[in-house]
């Protein structure tokens, strides 16, 4: 009768005990060590921490799925680098293996027998990686108001600042990652600096580059003369701040051609002039046919050409004048006073002044003076 009072003392002892033991000194894990966010790209490093127990522990992911690119181990370590961002939700189970595996340790503080496996839910959101996505920034022009925004992508609210280098003059830079203003002077070249954006809790850094250019002005050509079959002396075109090009060829056909030409720099930048190239007739000698003279009256007959560029010279390249006959050769005028009559076969042969010629074969004839009667 003793005896058994005797083992209800102690069953009851023992179960007062465990529903004494207070949850603070349950096996388990330890509240106050749990999973932190990730980002995308950045390397992850967390180990689960139990309490309570009898080493060794083991870890076994039970249900769900830790971040995609990372892997936890038997000892609670989940390492990787995440891929993707999102919520992963998963059950972890924890197991005292110094309970299970030697049941007679007396190993937990304060009289915890050895422990069933613990388990609980977890979750670790994995953001995506700050960066910044403005690149190629647009040329900015002398005199010109400039504003651009900078982007970036995986982020919450954005501070920019300038995290190196030194901003073209006249520049600024604004938290919002407005950059903005109105340059004063050519860079003579891209000017390198390097912005920084974060949300409180990631950064991103990157180079960027922004050329300052003087403004794109063209000079109006001015045409040389042309004339159909002559090849044109190049025009030079000619834009500031980059190279010249010409304008050349051989016209097939006479007339005024309005040109209308565009440079363009290698930032797209255009300036547009209008021009009027006027092109000739070919020389062509107009006279065909000289008057009619007499010995000893004064004469005087003009040479006339068609198209061709002035000024005009003119010479014989065959047959001889009457004595008394001169040719002026930059009027193209025949003149003076025959003294022997006779027909007298001639070529003219006139040059324009791009260097074209044209010829004509006439005959001056002069008639005898008449005999008074």
């Amino acid at each position: 009768m003793r005896s058994k009072r005797l083992i209800r003392v102690l069953i009851y002892l023992a179960v007062v005990a465990a529903v004494a033991v207070p949850a603070a000194m349950a096996f388990g894990f330890d509240d106050s060590v749990n999973p932190p966010s990730g980002v995308v790209g950045t390397r992850y490093d967390f180990t689960f921490v139990a309490r309570n127990g009898c080493p060794p522990y083991q870890f076994v992911l039970q249900s769900g799925s830790v971040p995609t690119g990372t892997s936890m181990d038997s000892n609670g370590h989940i390492t990787g680098t995440p891929t993707q961002a999102g919520s992963f939700f998963f059950w972890v189970e924890i197991r005292d293996l110094g309970c299970t595996q030697f049941p007679g340790n007396t190993c937990p503080p304060n009289g915890i027998s050895c422990s069933a496996p613990s388990q609980r839910p977890f979750t670790i959101n994995i953001s995506e990686k700050l960066t910044v996505t403005s690149d190629n920034l647009a040329p900015a022009t002398v005199g010109v108001p400039y504003s651009v925004k900078l982007a970036a992508s995986g982020g919450g609210t954005l501070t920019w600042s300038l995290a190196s280098g030194t901003l073209p003059a006249g520049f600024t830079l604004a938290p919002d990652g407005t950059l903005a203003g109105t340059a004063t002077a050519d860079s003579n070249g891209p000017v390198s600096f390097a912005v920084k954006v974060t949300d409180g809790t990631r950064t991103d850094t990157k180079t960027l580059k922004l050329d300052v250019v003087t403004p794109l002005a063209a000079t109006e050509p001015v045409f040389a003369p042309a004339e159909i079959g002559h090849t044109l002396k190049p025009t030079t075109l000619t834009a500031s701040g980059g190279r010249t090009n010409a304008l050349n060829g051989t016209p097939t056909a006479a007339g005024s051609f309005p040109v209308q030409i565009t440079v363009k720099d290698t930032y797209g930048t255009t300036a547009t002039l209008n021009a009027l190239l006027v092109v000739k007739a070919k020389v062509a000698v107009k006279t065909l046919k000289l008057p009619v003279t007499k010995v000893g009256k004064l004469y005087r007959a003009t040479l006339r050409t068609a198209g061709g560029v002035a000024p005009f010279k003119w010479k014989v390249t065959s047959g001889r004048f009457p004595v008394g006959i001169r040719l002026d050769r930059i009027a193209g005028v025949l003149g003076g006073t025959p003294r022997v009559a006779g027909t007298y076969p001639l070529t003219f042969s006139v040059t324009d002044a791009l260097g074209e010629t044209s010829s004509v074969s006439l005959k001056l004839t002069v008639l005898p003076k008449k005999k008074k009667a």
